[in-house]
């Protein structure tokens, strides 16, 4: 992990880098070759300036009458223009004239190389339109035996306005050339300049974004890792206690404020924190609602008692909400040789173990929760193979009736069979939810269930309502009925005998989608139940809310029956009453002794679930029960 987040740091930064250059580049280019053009046409623009001023000083008629070197018109005439050649911009000044259809030279001031009296040049449609009277020039460079340039052209005129001839000035392209060069130089440079100053600005500005988490303007995971690391360097890391933390209950309290005062929350609550951290103490935030402080050994218990409790305001269109928060922590003591990735995990372990026990808030790590997580990996590794060599196997626990013992139901329970051993349901389950892979099983069980309900159907069976049990996690699924409705249309039978179990806490987990999720049911006639009533947070808002068929009453309700505890007996009663009063069927599970059993049948709460009357039974067994559904047992007055 540590090295994917810098290769991901490095990988961002080369890339502000490559576009950086890219688009400075582009840039240099677009303004080089802008000003090339405004250079070019600037001396092209002087050119013809020059070349039209000269040829208003050469007198036409004395031009007509040039007929060798040696005329003193022609010497007159080199006069005026060699005057011109001292300019840098002009490389070559000459007359030429039309004889015969063809373009020829009459004076030429090149020194080194200069074109004979009457020497042909190469008609140029570029020079056509001065002998009509314009002043023209090259529309791209030129090149010949001269060398290269681009030329300008101004007419000759006599007397009598008609044009005899025309003066050329040939601009020198070195010249141009070298120019440009400087041009060039000098934007590269500045590009250079600027481009530099640019990308290491916003390098410095990635960085500080990619080290920092958005929500609570914390210090992230990368910029703890690289922390840690540098401390470790200094052989400073052993200095420090870590301590990950969330809020405790933070989904309820989501729930109950929305996820934009949610957020809010969180990030008030670190903007408070974070001035409270004393020097060389730091904190992150590192996702998912967690907080990870480095704290000096010494003040490592004072840490704990300051975030014990918190008092954090929330402003919103009804005023401002205070809240009390309330976290668990998990806290590992760092030793010389520990490293900050190990550091994390520790401590996420610790962290994890606290929220599992439920009233532990601060929990500080253990070895044995090295083998605890060797044991989870080990589970998901094996799970998928699990499922493929149809290791999962589906019991069925009775539900019986005691007013006339006879089998009304069933409870499908899940059974692992690895390496010729039953591997505990708290072995396995816990951890498939833990990381989100319950979900899978779910349906696995579930299939099974209509094909075992499909089948005993086909096979005359008298068959009963079974129902399955499904994780609070499906809600974050927002086809679960969908992809539940499915599976019962590939089997084909009455959805009258499928109920889906879902526990207390999937309200408190999500109680819109927990609502919907129900109505749709409701819409096809499949029954929902609360598993483990009384046992969470809301347990009567969930039966003012939410229209379940059935309420299953916790085993926790009857454990203090067989002591005579008035005052439990009291509370079952009150409970039972209510629920039947809202017209939901209730279910007694955990019942063990016939004590129990009696109770619950004087209440007329008849439906019980237990090992007072079966344990969960293998496929076959449980298809002898249905076959012989009435129990011997009878509880008597």
């Amino acid at each position: 992990m540590k090295r994917k987040m810098i290769k991901l740091e490095e990988k961002f930064i080369l890339l502000i880098i490559a576009v950086g250059f890219i688009c400075f580049g582009f840039l240099g280019y677009l303004s080089y070759a802008q000003i090339s053009e405004i250079i070019i046409a600037q001396n092209t623009q002087d050119a013809m300036g020059i070349a039209q001023t000269a040829a208003y000083e050469i007198d036409g008629d004395m031009f007509e009458q040039i007929s060798s070197e040696d005329d003193d018109a022609y010497r007159q005439i080199y006069t005026i223009l060699s005057n011109y050649r001292v300019n840098d911009l002009i490389q070559y000044i000459y007359t030429m004239k039309k004889v015969d259809g063809e373009v020829v030279f009459v004076v030429d001031t090149d020194t080194e190389n200069p074109a004979g009296f009457l020497e042909k040049y190469p008609y140029l449609d570029s020079n056509l339109p001065v002998f009509s009277g314009e002043i023209c020039c090259d529309l791209e460079q030129t090149s010949d035996q001269w060398g290269e340039y681009f030329s300008a052209y101004a007419p000759i005129t006599n007397s009598k306005g008609e044009v005899v001839g025309l003066v050329g000035c040939d601009i020198a392209v070195a010249n141009i050339n070298r120019i440009l060069k400087e041009l060039r130089n000098l934007i590269l440079i500045l590009i250079s300049v600027f481009a530099g100053v640019v990308i290491l600005s916003s390098v410095l500005v990635s960085r500080f974004l990619i080290s920092k988490d958005p929500l609570t303007e914390l210090n992230n995971y990368d910029r703890m890792i690289k922390d840690g690391n540098r401390f470790a360097k200094k052989n400073k890391l052993s200095e420090y206690s870590a301590i990950m933390y969330e809020i405790k209950d933070q989904k309820f309290i989501n729930q109950k404020l929305g996820a934009v005062k949610g957020e809010i929350l969180l990030s008030e609550y670190a903007k408070g924190q974070h001035k409270r951290m004393k020097p060389k103490d730091y904190l992150y935030s590192i996702g998912n609602g967690r907080f990870f402080a480095l704290i000096k050994k010494e003040r490592e218990q004072l840490f704990l008692d300051a975030i014990r409790k918190v008092d954090v305001s929330v402003a919103g269109k009804d005023g401002v909400m205070f809240l009390e928060l309330n976290f668990v922590c998990g806290v590992f003591q760092i030793r010389e040789q520990d490293q900050i990735q190990d550091v994390h995990n520790y401590c996420a372990l610790a962290l994890d173990a606290a929220k599992e026990q439920g009233d532990v808030q601060v929990q500080w790590f253990e070895e044995s929760m090295i083998e605890q997580m060797v044991t989870e990996k080990e589970v998901i590794n094996s799970f998928q193979t699990g499922l493929v060599r149809h290791e999962f196997v589906v019991y069925y626990q009775p539900k019986v009736n005691l007013e006339n013992n006879m089998l009304c139901g069933a409870e499908a329970l899940v059974r692992w069979f690895r390496r010729g051993k039953i591997v505990p349901p708290d072995s396995f389950i816990p951890i498939l939810e833990k990381n989100h892979l319950i979900t899978e099983l779910d349906f696995y069980v579930f299939e099974q269930v209509c094909k075992d309900l499909k089948n005993w159907m086909d096979e005359g069976y008298e068959i009963v309502k079974v129902s399955s049990n499904f994780s609070k996690l499906h809600l974050k699924n927002p086809y679960f009925a969908e992809d539940l409705m499915d599976i019962v249309k590939k089997y084909q039978f009455d959805t009258k005998y499928i109920e889906v179990e879902l526990t207390e806490s999937s309200g408190y987990y999500d109680l819109k989608a927990l609502e919907d999720f129900v109505g749709k049911m409701k819409a096809v006639n499949i029954s929902t139940s609360i598993d483990d009533f009384g046992t969470g947070y809301s347990s009567l808002s969930l039966l003012k809310d939410l229209d379940f068929n059935v309420v299953k009453m916790d085993k926790s309700f009857f454990r203090d029956l067989e002591n005579g505890d008035r005052v439990n007996e009291k509370m079952v009663e009150n409970v039972i009453r209510m629920v039947q009063d809202l017209d939901r069927d209730i279910i007694s599970e955990g019942i063990e002794t016939e004590k129990q059993a009696l109770f619950l049948k004087k209440l007329q709460a008849p439906v019980v679930q237990g090992f007072l009357y079966d344990r969960p039974l293998p496929h076959s067994e449980f298809e002898k029960r249905l076959k012989e559904p009435k129990y011997e047992k009878k509880v008597s007055e």
